[in-house]
């Protein structure tokens, strides 16, 4: 008895076997951003991010009796670039506002020794996984900056902190 199996030659193999891994990866790929898409619609329709591109940070500054215009603009600087460096990512902590006002930062300058200002700010916590779940998605209105001069008049922002309720 003679055993009659087909063998299928590698001209006919390769070609299926690539359009079989094609389709695979673009299945896994669909699922993937769909998965994905969710949470960008999310994120744009809360506040305007896509990731090639962040929300403004509005910025504002009251008239300061204890510091210059540029002291201030410096100390705000300071906080947004700490902010980008250590905070953001896409999906993750956005800043909305950033705002001083003298009041607010003469009630916390005796928190440390030197010279400090203390900006509030409304930040708002995306979807990504580095984000604790109850905070996903939401607004905060209750953070602030802490910003020291150092002694050759430069500032450095030490962080973002949250406000008491009451505050």
């Amino acid at each position: 008895m003679e055993n009659k199996t087909k063998k299928i030659s590698f001209a006919y193999a390769f070609p299926i076997a690539l359009i079989a891994a094609g389709l695979l990866c673009a299945a896994v790929f669909i699922v993937i951003a769909m998965i994905g898409y969710d949470v960008r619609i999310k994120l744009y329709n809360d506040i305007g991010a896509l990731p090639w591109k962040d929300p403004e940070i509005n910025i504002s500054a009251e008239k300061s009796e204890r510091y210059t215009d540029d002291e201030i603009q410096l100390a705000i600087d300071a906080a947004i670039k700490t902010y980008k460096r250590d905070w953001h990512t896409y999906n993750g902590v956005y800043m909305l506002e950033l705002y001083y006002d003298d009041a607010f930062s003469e009630n916390h300058r005796n928190d440390n020794v030197g010279d400090w200002i203390y900006l509030k700010s409304v930040v708002y916590t995306g979807y990504a996984d580095t984000v604790d779940e109850k905070f996903r998605g939401k607004l905060h209105s209750e953070a602030y900056w802490a910003v020291e001069q150092l002694s050759d008049g430069s500032w450095i922002c030490h962080g973002c902190g949250e406000l008491e309720k009451d505050e």
